[in-house]
């Protein structure tokens, strides 16, 4: 009887938790501003497909994570108790929303981005699993292909070698080349990292390519190499190739006795995945003499698209790296006083602008740009309903 009157009081509480849970969150729906996109040129449609993930914060350094986008304002507190017991939240990514809503079965479990690869006939996911301790591990990928006409599914592992010599693997890609599936990894042990491309031949089933791109292991220890991506303009179009910063800091003790870490060397590479063969980049000096701040890669066939801003406002540059030359450039100037840390994201051939207020007075704006020809398609300010004592911020833009 004991048992049952326990059974009863946990079940008491956590019904009790729920209701409080969301009648303070019907308060505080009230008390939140909601914010809006107002068009100053352009088609608000332009921007139907955007999400703003920032957060309300206070003097006392509470935060709210806050996601705006064409429609609607989602408070973290607003998202059901099930979704904040569990994580997650309302931060799930858009491009995952809509994947679970078009293959519901198959998206089951399915949560790294990176892992995906999707094309007019197939959607596939790479996972990879690891089992046993340090130094005796072993590491496989596990493979779902969904054949989208079919509406069937095959699945499959791959055994990758040399498990024991790697402590931890992030999928970084995934492309299709012909018939081989291509998978792109950081690979981490004790001594470094490494970035590998694995090749799978889908109709056999089978590991057939193992190669490393770049490499830090074993360097000498006050020497740090950090390599990072580019970005892929159009997802959906595979280019065949793959492309990486490297830069290479040491660190320097300076006449104040102060130790500062200094670049001793950088280099852009491609990747080629067909040829399994490196290239390395040469930017003109325009482009590297340009002290952008915090720079963003992008590519498709044939062009790398480079994006930062300056103390002016926005800066694109597009290398055409087939021709190795600067193709073209262009200066988008922001209004507000805040230019100096925008937000940029570029999908398939359009580059939106977000800018960041300093002040909780300041406006945000709002830009959408065609960057092959430079043209302005929406202008337009993120309004709130109300005045707050908080501070709104973004920290991220994500395009569906």
């Amino acid at each position: 009887m004991l048992k049952y009157k326990n059974l009863m009081m946990i079940a008491i509480l956590i019904v009790g938790s729920i209701g409080t849970f969301y009648v303070q969150s019907a308060f505080a729906k009230d008390d939140l501003p909601r914010y809006t996109i107002h068009s100053l040129k352009g088609d608000k449609n332009a921007v139907k497909d955007i999400r703003l993930i920032g957060s309300m914060e206070s003097d006392e350094h509470y935060s709210e994570s806050v996601l705006i986008t064409n429609d609607e304002t989602k408070y973290q507190s607003e998202a059901s108790f099930i979704n904040q017991f569990f994580g997650g939240g309302i931060f799930t990514s858009g491009k995952i929303l809509s994947l679970q809503k078009k293959y519901h079965s198959f998206m089951r479990g399915k949560t790294d981005l990176n892992g995906f690869y999707e094309d007019q006939n197939r959607l596939i996911y790479v996972k990879e699993e690891h089992s046993g301790s340090l130094g005796t591990m072993s590491h496989t990928f596990d493979i779902d292909i969904l054949n989208k006409k079919k509406n069937k599914r095959d699945s499959f592992q791959i055994n990758l070698p040399n498990g024991n010599e790697i402590h931890f693997i992030e999928i970084i890609d995934v492309k299709i080349i012909d018939d081989e599936l291509k998978v792109v990894t950081s690979n981490f042990n004790n001594s470094g990292e490494e970035i590998r491309v694995y090749s799978i031949d889908l109709p056999s089933k089978s590991l057939v390519g193992n190669n490393v791109i770049a490499s830090n292991m074993n360097e000498d220890r006050d020497i740090e190499t950090f390599f990072s991506g580019y970005q892929e303009l159009d997802e959906m179009s595979s280019v065949p190739s793959v492309f990486y910063n490297l830069s290479k800091t040491r660190m320097v003790l300076q006449d104040s006795g102060e130790s500062v870490q200094k670049e001793i060397s950088k280099e852009t590479f491609m990747y080629d995945l067909e040829k399994n063969k490196k290239r390395t980049i040469h930017f003109p000096t325009k482009i590297n003499k340009e002290n952008l701040l915090e720079p963003q890669y992008y590519y498709d066939k044939g062009n790398i698209y480079i994006v930062g801003a300056t103390d002016k406002g926005i800066k694109v540059f597009i290398y055409d790296y087939i021709h190795e030359k600067l193709v073209k450039q262009y200066d988008f100037p922001l209004n507000s006083k805040n230019s100096n840390s925008p937000l940029l994201a570029v999908n398939k051939d359009q580059l939106f602008i977000v800018s960041n207020p300093n002040e909780k007075q300041d406006p945000i704006e709002i830009k959408r740009i065609n960057v092959l020809n430079g043209k302005t398609t929406f202008q337009g300010e993120i309004k709130a309903s109300k005045t707050s004592e908080k501070l709104f911020k973004i920290q991220e833009i994500e395009i569906n």
